[in-house]
């Protein structure tokens, strides 16, 4: 046996360790076997172990053992993970004895039945339990159960990296279907239709809604869930990483009376908390602000929010209509999805009105080419357009393990600096749940339309020259806004190639 000084970070996990012991013995001992040491183990302890009981570890392996002594807010966060993970196993292994032992088919003519079935504690309503505590553990933002030809993909998306979590046997599928179905207030017997539901979930005092889609493949519907923390925090212009000079031009866009600006970038990139940081601000007007969404993420208090609903007619271009008959000062919308859309926004931003919107683009040249594909004339374009943020979220190296590393010529070309200049790059550990990254925070490319954009954006010239006129009025774009991050020790340039090439 040897004691360790080292702060447990310094050893690489394993899952087959973690797995080792039992959670009844994990409780009682106050030990948790974490990872492997060349041809040692090494286990974790807390201020409550009884080294008389190292003997009892002897049970379990015949590996010589390494005692590393962790604090009790480690202690709680590892804890807290092999508990969810041994919740979900112990779910999934009392669903499938039920199964195999009573052959219950959840699929009942009498609906009623169904729903009296489903209020006992049954194993299929622990199973999904389950996955969902375990998902809002991880801090996952989305669940996809995915039907597959001989089993389910159980999939969760952390820090914006879609991951296979687990898998469960493809003759369960008609029961998750059915709990879900129940939970969200959706038809249990439409199989081959798509569907849209919520769920209102807590958990550890804190109010989840939970959004799901139902989307009927070859093997089965597919089921996404998307997590909301309804108690999340507000964010505000001055805490969403914009550098010193972009927040100036931030700024400037905010106190417009009238134009439209537009927030681009891929589906996930945090444009919706970008907007709601702009209508948090501009709440300080006291002016006339609404908002027509699809769906309605986070209320803010003294804004008129609208949801959109495409079923009963009422979509983008006919709230719009009706919203400009509201004499507002302020309009969000939500996206610019249809030719409408774009017109409507473009002229009411040059009648008086302040347009926020966000729109699916590559980059921010895109934007004039997809809304000149949208049939909007060039010189209301040009007229209309005050501002282009565009943003990607970049995944945070996890404080607690990145490890040094200093750039080979490559990299030092790719990112225009010296060789051998020294960075971050990701390790892992169980605080990040071993991917070397904790977190993700935005990068921008903040443009103010001027006069000289404006004259390239009228004259049709090409992303280059637009580009160019951006380099030589020193705008940081997406490029650099990563690059300022990884040469100050926050990402990795691995992750920077990942997010813009």
């Amino acid at each position: 046996m040897f004691y360790s000084n080292n702060n447990y970070t310094d050893y690489n996990s394993n899952a087959e360790c973690l797995n080792l012991f039992p959670m009844e013995f994990i409780t009682r001992h106050n030990c948790i076997a974490y990872g492997m040491e060349e041809d040692k183990i090494v286990i974790l302890v807390n201020n409550s172990f009884n080294y008389f009981d190292i003997g009892k570890i002897s049970f379990f392996t015949d590996k010589e053992i390494i005692l590393c002594e962790v604090n009790k807010d480690e202690w709680q966060q590892i804890f807290k993970l092999i508990e969810v993970k041994s919740s979900k196993t112990n779910a999934m292994y009392k669903y499938q004895i039920n199964k195999d032992e009573s052959n219950v088919n959840l699929i009942k003519e009498d609906v009623n039945n169904f729903y009296h079935y489903e209020i006992g504690n049954s194993p299929i309503v622990k199973l999904i339990d389950s996955l969902i505590i375990e998902a809002i553990t991880l801090k996952a933002s989305d669940i996809h159960i995915e039907p597959c030809s001989s089993d389910i993909k159980i999939k969760l998306r952390i820090d914006g990296k879609l991951v296979v979590n687990s898998t469960l046997p493809i003759t369960s599928l008609d029961e998750i279907s059915n709990r879900l179905k129940v939970l969200s207030n959706l038809d249990i017997t439409k199989k081959f239709l798509p569907q849209d539901g919520k769920i209102k979930y807590e958990f550890e005092d804190t109010t989840y809604d939970i959004r799901i889609s139902v989307l009927p493949t070859i093997y089965g519907e597919r089921f996404a869930l998307r997590i909301l923390d309804l108690n999340t925090k507000t964010y505000s212009l001055d805490n969403l990483g914009f550098s010193e000079s972009a927040y100036e031009r931030i700024l400037k866009l905010e106190s417009l009376s009238s134009g439209m600006v537009l927030v681009v970038g891929p589906t996930g990139s945090g444009k919706s908390t970008t907007l709601q940081a702009f209508l948090s601000k501009n709440r300080e007007r006291c002016e006339n602000i609404i908002t027509v969404e699809d769906p309605v993420e986070y209320t803010i208090e003294g804004i008129n929010q609208v949801q959109v609903n495409e079923e009963s007619g009422l979509d983008f271009a006919k709230c719009l209509r009706t919203i400009l008959r509201q004499d507002p000062n302020i309009i969000m919308i939500g996206e610019i999805r249809d030719v409408e859309t774009a017109k409507i926004a473009c002229r009411a931003s040059i009648t008086g009105h302040l347009v926020y919107s966000t729109l699916h683009t590559i980059d921010s040249y895109s934007v004039i080419n997809r809304l000149i594909d949208m049939e909007v004339e060039k010189y209301l374009l040009v007229d209309s357009l005050k501002g282009i943020i565009s943003q990607r979220l970049i995944r945070i190296l996890c404080p607690y393990c990145k490890k040094e590393h200093y750039l080979n010529n490559l990299d030092a070309k790719y990112l225009e600096v010296e060789e051998g200049t020294k960075v971050f790059t990701q390790c892992g550990c169980s605080k990040c749940n071993y991917t070397g990254y904790l977190g993700r925070r935005a990068i921008y490319e903040v443009i103010y339309i001027d006069e000289d954009l404006r004259k390239v954006i009228s004259e049709g010239k090409s992303s280059t020259k637009f580009y160019q006129l951006l380099k030589k009025k020193k705008i940081e774009t997406l490029f650099d806004s990563g690059k300022s991050l990884i040469l100050n020790g926050f990402t990795s340039i691995e992750e920077l190639k990942t997010i813009i090439n």
